[in-house]
């Protein structure tokens, strides 16, 4: 399945929220008629919140699931395969690294 972001805010940015409940009402049911109807059911909101320096910001989502394309599932195999031979390569240097420093370990 693919999750699919049809809004995403942080509290501290200046992006559009309505603070009227009844506008914020409609606000969600906008943003709920631009998932397709079959995949609504999925839909859900994240809501995160993160303190730095003493500062607080809340960052809020509204996403959707649905199954991948194939040509998602094909992009996604691919960076899956680059992360796998980036991970080998490294572990082989790394190897021939502890191998140069401890030359009579077996």
């Amino acid at each position: 399945m693919k999750t699919v972001t049809i809004t995403h805010w942080e509290e501290n940015w200046d992006n559009y929220r309505p603070t009227s409940l009844l506008e914020y009402i409609e606000w969600l049911n906008e943003k709920l008629r631009e998932i397709p109807e079959e995949y609504r059911p999925t839909a859900r909101v994240e809501i995160d919140s993160e303190s730095s320096y003493g500062s607080a910001s809340l960052e809020y989502r509204i996403v959707y699931e649905r199954p991948e394309t194939n040509e998602e599932k094909i992009l996604r195999e691919g960076r899956e395969r680059q992360i796998e031979e980036s991970k080998k390569a490294h572990e082989i240097e790394q190897l021939k690294q502890l191998k140069a420093k401890y030359p009579n370990m077996t």
